[in-house]
């Protein structure tokens, strides 16, 4: 909670400087470090099939990446292991090439 009170003092500060200067605080911080940055959608299911069906919805709604995992977070009991291969195979030929990431859990 601290850091978090710290954090949100710290971004207020930032933005009265920018203010009271007439600068956004990109410059304040030295100004723009990169022309764009990879979002990634996080797509899970309680099913391997479940998960196929969310990243192929995330890659249709024109994401690059796509994070996957399948189980359920809170009971760690009930998780399947995200297979990559059958994630790829299952949505081969659904989509563009894009970046699939998963979580293995064993």
């Amino acid at each position: 909670m601290t850091m978090t009170a710290i954090a949100a003092v710290d971004t207020a500060l930032w933005d009265i400087l920018g203010k009271a200067l007439g600068v956004p605080v990109i410059q304040l911080l030295g100004g723009r470090s990169r022309d764009n940055v990879l979002v990634y959608g996080h797509a899970n299911g309680e099913t391997i099939d479940d998960t196929v069906k969310a990243v192929e919805a995330y890659i249709a709604l024109g994401y690059k990446a796509v994070r996957a995992q399948s189980g359920v977070p809170a009971c760690p009991r009930l998780w399947c292991r995200a297979d990559r291969h059958a994630l790829r195979t299952r949505r081969e030929g659904t989509a563009p090439p894009s970046t699939l990431q998963h979580r293995e859990i064993t």
